[in-house]
């Protein structure tokens, strides 16, 4: 197709021969415009972007020559020239061969040969642009890869070089080109390199092959893709890769160490470990999960459960198996936990704690804990029974100990209402009484949580209760009690028991002397730390001689002796008639108690 209105940028000083150029040219299709001088060339070329093709002699009279007007046109624009000139001569020739140019014809050519020249120069042009174009397109691939890219000779040499990183070089670029690669890289790693040329020589390419390097920036690891270049030379070219994998084979190396880790912890488990499809199928068992089930090896149990299932080999009903996977799919991920009885190889059976959920990546598989509890529970049925027997035994012993001090406190009534004097008398039914109390705080301590300590009031407000009913003379008399509970060491409990006996047997025996009627009040309570009880009574009052430490009788020195044990305080107020104060540290008794206690 003539000229495809193309327009060309016709340079002629000879006005005539310009013209009739320019007609060829234009009865062949081409649009042209002629300059006569190399600088108002340069310009055009500058202004008229539609320009397609520079047509320009080389001797062109005063000013620039042919070749310099060419040459700075190609500075400023990718634009095809073609060289008319009059001239064959070698040395006009070789001027023009140092300029990117697609022709070279001679004025006397004629028409057709210029014409063909013309469209042989189009051609060649837009090959180069395309040329160009796939080779920007191949270096911006290039510098988008992270890999080291080398072209080698089979013999190891280094031809070309492109580092997107050049500190994972191991010499700089400029050291690499020409040099043996065995004169470079260390025996090991030269030796990766030359096998992975020699397989890609023979197949035409060769990857997965890795070699490790000592750079600056530390230890690196590198793999290997080649691909032999398609070339008739007898010496075979490659493009080589190596891609810095130093992270994925960090992570590869710490997966496998976590998997060492794990298979050791799964093969070395006191406890059975299995892995199994929900049909029934076992995956992967320990050596545990084995002998707890009384087989040899774990092959053994896959082996004859996975002949079967594991429903009907481990399980005495098939429908338990099922009822533990469907609570495991109703919440996948969530560890279950519950007692199960397996079927041991020799028909036994075991009893087991199972935690087992349905893997939350693949719930199709179950992953589970056995431990074996047949021993354990055995044991605690053992413990259960002795325990049983144990608590039979101390109610036997409580109901004699019981029985005991009742036949003492009996023994005491019986020798009190025997006795001819009085004060024999009451000095038997007084330790009645005391025995009476001990025998109430031994049923509190029977019914106590722990045998260290038992709750005070409750104590301490039955205890006022019975030594009042015992005594004739309470009827006329009014009592008030305002006892709170707080919880005191059995140590201490038993003597104040007898302190608060003592207390009310005295004060219901002389107070009210002459008197039917009178009001008695018992309190005790906590404050802060300390623990006080009163006992108060409105009756006829104690005389001054009488106190705790010079008490003439035998109840006032067991007072005072027994409020020494437990590390408090007492004292007589004498105020409308006598008030007793009781003040002890809740939290221990005497020096010698606080010791035995701490």
């Amino acid at each position: 197709m003539p000229g495809s209105a193309r327009t060309i940028l016709l340079v002629e000083d000879e006005a005539i021969i310009a013209l009739a150029e320019r007609r060829g040219l234009e009865s062949r299709g081409y649009s042209v415009i002629t300059v006569s001088c190399g600088e108002e060339a340069v310009r055009t070329a500058g202004v008229r972007p539609d320009i397609d093709l520079v047509l320009i002699d080389i001797n062109l009279g005063d000013g620039i020559d042919g070749t310099q007007a060419a040459e700075l046109i190609l500075d400023e624009r990718d634009i095809p020239v073609v060289f008319l000139s009059s001239h064959t001569e070698r040395e006009i020739v070789e001027k023009t061969e140092r300029i990117t140019s697609y022709g070279y014809v001679a004025k006397d050519s004629g028409i057709a040969v210029l014409d063909a020249s013309i469209k042989m120069a189009f051609k060649l042009f837009e090959a180069n642009q395309r040329l160009k174009a796939t080779t920007h397109r191949l270096e911006a691939t290039l510098d988008a890869l992270p890999d080291l890219q080398f072209e080698l000779g089979l013999d190891g040499r280094y031809y070309g070089i492109h580092s997107p990183q050049d500190e994972l070089l191991y010499r700089p670029a400029e050291e690499l080109i020409g040099r043996d690669i065995h004169d470079i890289l260390p025996a090991q790693a030269a030796e990766s390199v030359m096998g992975a040329l020699k397989e890609a020589c023979e197949t035409g390419r060769s990857f997965g092959r890795q070699y490790e390097l000592n750079l600056p920036m530390g230890v690196r690891w590198f793999e290997i893709s080649v691909a032999r270049i398609a070339s008739e030379a007898d010496q075979p070219h490659f493009i080589f890769l190596a891609r810095d994998i130093t992270e994925r084979r960090r992570a590869e190396e710490a997966l496998r160490e976590r998997e060492a880790r794990y298979r050791s912890l799964f093969e070395n488990a006191p406890v059975g470990i299995f892995y199994s499809t929900v049909e029934g199928k076992e995956l992967s068992v320990n050596a545990e999960y084995a002998r707890l089930f009384g087989y040899s090896s774990p092959e053994e149990l896959l082996h004859i459960v996975n002949e079967s299932t594991a429903a009907q080999v481990i399980f005495d009903r098939p429908e338990e198996r099922a009822r533990l996977v469907d609570d495991a799919l109703k919440s996948v991920g969530t560890w279950i936990r519950t007692e199960q009885a397996y079927r041991r190889k020799n028909g036994t059976h075991v009893l087991t704690n199972l935690a087992y959920r349905a893997l939350p990546e693949n719930p199709s598989v179950l992953e589970g804990f056995v431990e074996d509890i047949s021993e354990r529970r055995e044991a605690e049925e053992k413990i259960k029974a002795l325990l049983g027997e144990k608590e039979t035994l101390l109610k036997e012993v409580h109901h004699r100990v019981k029985n005991s001090m009742h036949t003492i406190m009996s023994l005491l009534d019986l020798q009190a209402m025997s006795a001819k004097q009085r004060e024999a008398a009451s000095a038997l039914e007084d330790a009645a009484r005391r025995v009476e109390s001990m025998i109430l705080l031994y049923d509190k301590l029977y019914d106590a949580a722990d045998f260290r300590s038992a709750p005070a009031g409750e104590y301490l407000s039955s205890l006022v209760d019975q030594v009042l009913e015992t005594l004739p003379c309470a009827g006329g008399i009014r009592v008030e009690k305002r006892i709170e509970d707080f919880e005191l060491d059995l140590r201490r409990l038993q003597p104040l028991g007898m302190i608060i006996n003592e207390l009310l047997t005295n004060a219901m025996k002389y107070a009210f002397a002459g008197r039917d009627r009178g009001s008695l009040k018992i309190s005790a309570g906590r404050r802060g730390g300390c623990i006080g009880i009163v006992v108060e009574d409105d009756g006829v009052g104690m005389p001054d001689s009488i106190d705790f430490a010079r008490g003439s009788g035998f109840g006032l020195t067991l007072v005072g002796s027994l409020t020494e044990q437990i590390g408090g305080s007492i004292r007589i107020e004498r105020e409308r008639g006598t008030r007793i104060v009781l003040e002890f540290d809740q939290r221990g008794g005497s020096g010698d108690e606080r010791q035995r206690t701490d």
